[in-house]
């Protein structure tokens, strides 16, 4: 998680920038608390708390920063506790004092698109953090960039370009000690040894040694040593290998081929991406060797790339989520209707996909009816019912249900599509209502109107409506609970 350091007066200046941060890094790893709500004693404990637990400051830099008495403390609690900062100067501001004393030395970037651009990019080399369950896309996404066909054979990913291919193993690790590099190899080797090595190979080697069908680790580690180098190999696999949390190298007598001598001596982080290929084994840290050197150019463009395929798969998960929080808003707001008294009947457009598909097939000869198609492909989510005791219908709408961060509620009254949203469903059903989850980071608010209102910019909260009151603070509720706060 990373600290956001910056005086309210600048908040117009660098929001573009937060919603950047925002969607690079992902909401959760920023933190960042409004000067306003500084004074009391609960957000002060926060705020050395998210220091505390942050990797870095990002301290966007101005005349108004150097003014604020807030930053200067959270500047000064940084610099006390070793905590690194990355300044982003926003104006001409000059250093004085102790900040000339805390940033003397430190290197700044002037805030502008190419170099925000640039700071994040280097950001994302030192973070590209991942779960086991993204590996395997990041490494899919990762060769496409690199300008490979990859498709999935088994557990590997096959990987084709003009006359080079190869198999590639992608292998998730939160954490690997730098003694278990080679640990790992020995093991990796052993479990593929039918892929790589030929039969003939491992008969004349079993036969020497004695070997059975399940070796020490001892055994394992001789059967690398004697075969790591063999050049009788059959396949080429790339052990693609992703470590979670960095191995550090503490011990200063103790060195493998990969390690940088410069970065070792330092004791700096390695890369989070190791590669060993079976036909050149050895550990290979994306970003910190010379992979693209070597000859035939498996590994061109292998660092730029990286950073792309972390973009990319960033950005998928995005709308995977924003799709599975849109579910899970419109289960709060059918929810909330029917523990108010109404009858709820599902109407989005997967419970009429049937009838929708009949229409297209009688519509098909000459479509004639291409209005009432676009209609029913823009059926809103929920039809919501009155009825009294005697099973009359008292009243009925058709709601819409939306999901979406905002920096800001100015943002929110800006949102173009939203407001496209709302004509479409205007023109198609009439003054039907929008149900919008909107998320400011540090607040949660929840608007229902009809769209009339919304295209006016006067939408009503829950709040103001005669809807049960323990019902709408149940609501809120749940909603800042699943969706928390920055």
């Amino acid at each position: 998680m990373y600290f956001i350091s910056y005086s309210s007066k600048d908040e117009k200046i660098i929001k573009p920038y937060l919603y950047k941060l925002k969607f690079r890094l992902g909401k959760e790893n920023i933190w960042f608390a409004p000067e306003r709500i500084k004074e009391s004693e609960y957000y002060a404990s926060e705020i050395i708390k998210a220091l505390d637990n942050s990797k870095g400051v990002i301290l966007f830099l101005s005349k108004n920063s150097l003014n604020s008495e807030h930053v200067k403390r959270e500047i000064n609690y940084t610099v006390s506790n070793g905590i690194k900062i990355y300044p982003l100067r926003i104006d001409d501001v000059e250093l004085v004092n102790e900040w000339k004393y805390h940033l003397g030395v430190v290197q700044w970037l002037d805030l502008n698109e190419d170099n925000f651009k640039i700071f994040l990019d280097n950001l994302l080399k030192i973070e590209i953090k991942l779960d086991q369950n993204e590996i395997e896309d990041f490494c899919k996404i990762h060769f496409e960039k690199m300008g490979y066909k990859v498709y999935r054979e088994s557990e590997f990913l096959v990987v084709n370009k003009k006359n080079i291919g190869f198999k590639v193993l992608p292998i998730f690790k939160e954490y690997l000690d730098i003694k278990d590099f080679r640990a790992l190899e020995a093991e990796l080797f052993w479990k593929y040894k039918d892929r790589i090595l030929k039969k003939d190979l491992l008969e004349e080697f079993f036969k020497k040694y004695n070997f059975k069908e399940n070796p020490t680790f001892k055994q394992k580690q001789l059967f690398l040593q004697q075969m790591k180098y063999n050049k009788n190999k059959k396949e080429n696999i790339i052990f693609y290998l992703y470590i979670k949390n960095s191995p550090i190298y503490y011990k200063t007598e103790f060195k493998i081929g990969f390690v940088n001598e410069q970065n070792y001596k330092k004791k700096e982080k390695l890369s989070q991406i190791f590669l060993n290929s079976t036909f050149y084994p050895a550990w290979w840290g994306v970003g910190r060797d010379d992979l693209e050197k070597i000859k035939d150019e498996k590994y061109k463009n292998i660092t730029n790339t990286a950073i792309e395929a972390f973009n990319d798969l960033k950005h998928q998960n995005n709308k995977k989520r924003e799709s599975y929080n849109g579910r899970l808003a419109e289960s709060l707001c059918e929810v909330f209707f029917r523990n108010n008294g109404y009858l709820v009947q599902k109407f989005g457009i997967e419970n009429v996909l049937g009838n929708t598909l009949k229409l297209i097939d009688m519509y098909n000869e000459n479509l004639k009816n291409k209005e009432d198609l676009f209609k029913y492909m823009t059926l809103p989510d929920l039809l919501i019912m009155k009825i009294d005791k005697e099973n009359k219908l008292q009243e009925n709408f058709l709601v819409d249900v939306k999901f979406r961060h905002y920096l800001s509620k100015e943002d929110f009254f800006k949102d173009e599509e939203i407001k496209n949203q709302a004509k479409k469903y205007q023109n198609f059903w009439g003054n039907i209502y929008l149900f919008i989850v909107a998320d400011f980071g540090r607040e949660i608010e929840i608007y229902f109107d009809k769209v009339e209102n919304i295209l006016e910019n006067k939408p009503k909260t829950l709040k103001e409506y005669n809807f049960k009151e323990e019902e709408i603070k149940k609501n809120y509720y749940y909603v800042e609970n699943i969706w928390g706060r920055i």
